[in-house]
């Protein structure tokens, strides 16, 4: 993430990906939480969640969430399970 906004990229916390606008198949807009962003490139970052965020551009991405696969970026004390 640090590498990728030392060139150019916005990053947005805390911010849910609620819908993706297309424009003849490309990205006009990520519809999010936080309001609308106009962009021609986005980049799914959303780990275990990639494939319900990739439908919104009406890909299909084969990945399934499993709870091992899931790794904090920020310290937490909200574990909900031990994980292996």
């Amino acid at each position: 993430m640090a590498r990728a906004v030392e060139n150019g990229a916005k990053l947005q916390r805390d911010c849910e990906v609620t819908g993706i606008d297309l424009d003849s198949g490309n990205i006009a807009a990520v519809e999010t939480t936080k309001g609308k962003i106009a962009t021609r490139i986005a980049v799914n970052a959303a780990g275990a969640w990639a494939a319900s965020v990739a439908k919104f551009a009406g890909i299909d991405l084969p990945v399934e969430p499993y709870g091992r696969m899931l790794v904090p970026t920020e310290p937490s004390t909200n574990s909900p399970t031990p994980l292996p």
